[in-house]
């Protein structure tokens, strides 16, 4: 799958290796900076959450174009830069695409949306990946709690399962994510759970 990743900062620079590493094609797409420059150039050095350091060659560049190709475009900017990312690459999102948001904050699938139009598909996400970046061209993947990624064809944030046991709220259905076969056991729902 194709994957281009907008804010190659510390968590979207983990999630692109991962992505990469399972023989995903994948493009991170920044500002101009001294991370991305060594992205460019070096790779990636990535310390993993049991100490252990690797090296990811990744592509990077700053160039919007890039996400023409992309099957599925993961935005982690800050919820502030939302805007402004997203008037960037509007030109060349396709109606057929996803564009999922892992970002912190409330509103920022709408803010995509306003952005982006109704063509691309918006879904929203939840992960408990952390990561820090240790300089630039450098990250530590800095572990996942043991709930899976979720993903939300919502407009709305997930609100928590009314009991326990309950997952989908009435008349919700669970669909392939755009990144279930990645490792990060992404789920993917019509609507988030019902609050109770």
């Amino acid at each position: 799958m194709r994957f281009v990743i907008v804010g190659p900062g510390a968590l979207g620079s983990v999630i692109g290796a991962t992505l990469s590493r399972q023989g995903h094609d994948v493009t991170l797409l920044g500002r101009r900076s001294p991370h991305l420059q060594i992205l460019r150039e070096q790779g990636l050095r990535i310390e993993a959450p049991d100490g252990t350091s690797g090296h990811v060659a990744i592509a990077a560049t700053d160039d919007p174009a890039v996400v023409t190709h992309a099957e599925t475009v993961i935005v982690l900017v800050k919820a502030g830069d939302t805007i402004p990312a997203m008037t960037s690459i509007r030109p060349y999102i396709r109606a057929d695409q996803n564009i999922l948001t892992l970002q912190n904050g409330l509103g920022n699938a709408k803010k995509i949306r306003s952005a982006l139009g109704s063509g691309p598909r918006v879904l929203v996400g939840v992960t408990s990946q952390a990561a820090m970046q240790l300089e630039p061209g450098a990250v530590r993947h800095a572990g996942k709690d043991r709930r899976s990624s979720e993903f939300w064809t919502s407009e709305t944030p997930p609100p928590r399962p009314s009991s326990p046991g309950s997952s989908l709220s009435p008349g919700s259905q669970r669909h392939p994510s755009p990144i279930s076969s990645t490792g990060f056991g992404g789920k993917l729902r019509s609507t988030p759970p019902s609050m109770g």
